[in-house]
């Protein structure tokens, strides 16, 4: 039998804080509508080639070559932060499912709870289509 593990986790000795974990959930929550848009953004816009253009950079791109970026002024981890401290939550382990065998990431224990946070994704996350290169280089220099 095989478990599933973090490397991350097991090289600096540390487990997630409870603030990880719980944005972790909430991105896993909204996955399935993230992926939608991206595919439905490809099927509408794409050109020939079903290439269309990066927000970021303007570089023609694939599906493959892209993902799907929350826009500022709300990207992911604030988006998620806000709903969490709006509801008066404190992220802790009770907020999210137990980790288990062929689990790769947690959700919300609480599925209304989960429906409340998808509803407000849906409602004010500004989902655009980037390269991935152009992404994660951004995602570097906000570090």
């Amino acid at each position: 039998m095989a478990t599933d593990f973090s490397f991350g986790s097991c090289v600096n000795g540390k487990a997630p804080s409870p603030m990880t974990e719980a944005i972790a959930a909430l991105r896993a929550e909204v996955t399935e509508d993230i992926l939608r848009k991206k595919r439905d953004w490809f099927r509408e816009n794409g050109d020939a080639e079903g290439k269309v253009v990066c927000a970021i950079s303007g570089a023609r791109i694939s599906i493959e070559e892209a993902h799907a970026d929350h826009a500022p002024p709300r990207p992911f981890g604030t988006l998620s932060v806000a709903f969490l401290r709006a509801r008066g939550i404190e992220p802790s382990p009770d907020l999210i499912t137990t980790p288990a065998d062929n689990q790769y990431q947690p959700f919300l224990r609480d599925r209304e709870l989960a429906d409340a946070w998808r509803k407000y994704h849906h409602e004010l996350a500004v989902i655009r289509i980037v390269a991935k290169s152009a992404n994660l280089t951004a995602a570097m220099r906000a570090k």
